[in-house]
C-alpha cells in the first residue's frame, strides 16, 4: 500500500505531485475525456501553470477560495489544478443548488472569484451573489453579456498570461471545501488538507490500481466519490476516463470501449446494474476492481456475474475512510474493519459506551495528523458540536461484531422510533429490497397519533404489477420483526436524490402520508 505523506513539502500537495509525475512520465496519460481528447502528465502541468497565471492575473492567491461551479470535464480539471498551484482552495458546490441554498453555499465560501459554466449562470438572478468580484465562464459563454462581472475561460490553447511565482503549498494547507449532501438540509462547508485527500486515496486505490489501471470518473467532481480517482490516479500514475455522469444503459459499452480497469459505484448504481436482464457477455469486460458504497444485496452472485473483484467501507467528505473492506468475504451489511490509523468508539447519546454487539454511534479520532478534515468552513459551532469531548462523531449507527467487523446501522437522523422499539430504516429497506420486483426502497418515519413514529416505505417497482402493497407485506413478516413492518406503502416511480445519488429522504418527510399511500391499518 503506498503510504500517504510522511514529511512536510513531500509529494501530498497537488503541485509538487504533478510536477513529479510530467517530471517522470511525461508522455503517460493522465487524462481521457469524453469527445476522445486526452491529456498527458506534461500536457496536465503546462495546463496547471497556464491557468494558475490566468487565475492570479483576477487576484486569486494563496489561502484564497475559487469557487468552482462546472460540471465534469476538462475545464473543471485545468481550473482545480490551476487553484491548487497558486495554493488557493477549491470551494465546488454541488450543480443541483440554486435558490436560497445556492445564496447561502456562495456567501459561505467567501469566495471574490468563481469559475460557473454558462448553463448555471441565470441561477445568480434572484440571489445575492455580490461576494463574487470576477466571473470565469466555461461552456458557450451565451450568459456573459448578462453580467458585467464575468468573462468567458479562455480557450487552452491560446491563454497568454505573464508566468507567476508558485508558492510553497504544505501538506496542512486546505485544498478542497467540499459540501455536506444537502440530504437533511442546507450544506457545511467541510475543509479537507492536502494530506487528508492524499490519505484517502492511496489508502483505498494504492493496494489495488497501479500505473497501468484506467479509472472511470463519472461521480461528479464536487463529491468526494468523484475526487478521489482524480487525485488516486495521480497518485499511482495511472489514468482516469472522466465521463459527465452514471448512465446504466451505457455504463458496460463505455468500460470496455474504453478499457476501464476500475470505477466506484455509490448509492443506487449498483442495483441499477444488478437489475439489469442478465446476457452471456457479462464477464467479458477489462474491469478488475468495483469500490461500493453499499454493497448490493448479493455481492458475491454480483461479482460472479460481472467477473470483478469487489471492495468497500465506510467514510465520508470529513475523514479519511476510516473503516475498509480486504479481499475477503465480509459479514452481510459489513462495511469492513477500523484502519490501524484512527480509535473508535461506539457511544450512546451521552458519549457512554455501549456494550460489545449493541448499538451506538461511531465515534472518532486519528492517530496521525491531518488526516482528516480541519473543521467546517467559517462554522466553528458545527466544528464544535462535532467535535464534543475529544471525538468526531459521524452521526452514524453501527454495530461491532466479535471479529472487529462493523455492521453499519443507520443515520442517527434517518433512525426511527415506534411504541418504545428504535427502528432502523437501512435494515428494512435491505428487507424490502430483498423482494425480486423492488428496484429501490427509502423507509422513512412519519408522526403517529400515538406518539412517537409510524413506519413508512416508499418503493419503486422493477415494470412490474406482481407486486402490491399488501403482498409486500407478507413477503416482510416472516423477515421483519412485527413492530419493524411498515404501516404505509407508497409506490412511485423514483425517489428523490441529489446528484450524488444519495436519496433525500427530507423530501420523503416533507410529503409524509400523500393520498396515494396504502395503510396497513386503514
Amino acid at each position: 500500500m503506498i503510504e500517504h505523506w510522511t514529511e512536510a513539502g513531500n509529494e501530498s500537495v497537488l503541485p509538487r505531485l504533478l510536477q513529479q509525475r510530467a517530471n517522470e512520465t511525461p508522455q503517460r496519460i493522465y487524462a481521457e475525456f469524453e469527445d476522445g481528447e486526452s491529456w498527458t502528465y506534461a500536457r496536465c502541468w503546462s495546463l496547471a501553470q497556464e491557468t494558475a497565471a490566468m487565475l492570479a492575473s483576477y487576484g486569486l492567491g494563496r489561502g484564497e477560495v475559487l469557487l468552482l461551479w462546472v460540471p465534469n470535464g476538462p475545464d473543471f480539471l485545468r481550473l482545480w489544478m490551476g487553484a491548487n498551484l497558486l495554493g488557493a482552495i477549491v470551494a465546488a458546490p454541488n450543480l443541483a443548488y440554486r435558490g436560497n441554498i445556492l445564496e447561502h453555499v456562495i456567501n459561505l465560501t467567501g469566495a471574490r472569484i468563481a469559475a460557473i459554466d454558462s448553463t448555471l449562470m441565470d441561477r445568480l438572478e434572484g440571489i445575492d451573489s455580490r461576494i463574487l468580484e470576477n466571473i470565469i465562464v466555461t461552456g458557450d459563454g451565451r450568459h456573459i453579456s448578462s453580467d458585467c462581472r464575468a468573462v468567458a475561460l479562455p480557450d487552452s490553447d491560446h491563454m497568454r498570461f505573464p508566468p507567476v511565482a508558485l508558492p510553497i503549498v504544505e501538506p496542512w494547507d486546505p485544498q478542497f471545501i467540499m459540501f455536506t449532501s444537502g440530504t437533511t438540509g442546507p450544506s457545511k462547508g467541510v475543509t479537507v488538507p492536502y494530506a487528508q485527500m492524499h490519505a484517502i486515496a492511496s489508502t483505498h486505490y494504492g493496494s489495488r490500481f497501479g500505473p497501468d489501471d484506467r479509472y472511470l470518473l463519472n461521480l461528479p467532481l464536487f463529491h468526494v466519490g468523484g475526487l478521489l480517482p482524480a487525485v488516486g490516479a495521480m497518485i499511482t500514475g495511472g489514468a482516469v476516463v472522466v465521463m459527465p455522469s452514471f448512465k446504466t444503459d451505457r455504463f458496460w459499452a463505455t468500460v470496455r470501449d474504453r478499457n476501464i480497469t476500475g470505477c466506484t459505484m455509490i448509492g443506487a448504481a449498483a442495483s441499477f446494474l444488478e437489475n439489469l436482464p442478465p446476457t452471456a457477455q457479462d464477464s467479458d469486460n477489462p474491469l478488475r476492481w468495483v469500490s461500493m458504497f453499499p454493497l448490493v444485496r448479493d455481492t458475491p452472485a454480483f461479482a460472479r456475474r460481472f467477473g470483478i473483484g469487489i471492495f468497500t467501507g465506510y467514510g465520508m467528505s470529513e475523514l479519511s475512510i476510516p473503516i475498509t473492506s480486504d479481499d475477503h468475504a465480509l459479514p452481510a451489511g459489513s462495511c469492513g474493519y477500523l484502519r490501524d490509523d484512527y480509535e473508535a468508539l461506539l457511544v450512546d447519546a451521552h458519549d457512554m459506551p455501549v456494550a460489545e454487539g449493541d448499538v451506538g454511534e461511531l465515534i472518532l479520532r486519528p492517530q496521525k495528523p491531518w488526516i482528516i478534515f480541519s473543521g467546517y468552513w467559517r462554522n466553528p459551532e458545527a466544528t464544535a458540536e462535532a467535535w464534543r469531548n475529544g471525538w468526531f462523531h459521524t452521526g452514524d449507527t453501527f454495530r461491532r461484531l466479535a471479529d472487529g467487523a462493523y455492521i453499519f446501522v443507520d443515520r442517527t437522523k434517518d433512525a426511527l422510533r415506534r411504541r418504545g422499539e428504535n427502528i432502523s430504516s437501512y435494515e428494512v429497506e435491505v428487507e424490502i429490497l430483498a423482494h425480486p420486483s423492488v428496484v429501490e426502497a427509502a423507509v422513512i418515519g412519519v408522526p403517529s397519533l400515538h406518539g412517537e413514529q409510524d413506519v413508512m416505505a416508499v418503493v419503486v417497482r422493477g415494470g412490474s404489477d406482481d407486486i402490491t402493497p399488501a403482498s409486500l407485506i407478507e413477503f416482510l413478516k416472516p423477515r421483519l420483526p412485527g413492530f419493524m413492518l411498515p404501516r404505509y406503502i407508497r409506490f412511485t416511480d423514483t425517489l428523490p436524490r441529489t446528484p450524488s445519488l444519495r436519496v433525500q429522504k427530507h423530501v420523503l418527510r416533507e410529503d409524509g402520508v400523500t393520498p396515494d399511500s396504502w395503510d396497513r391499518l386503514g
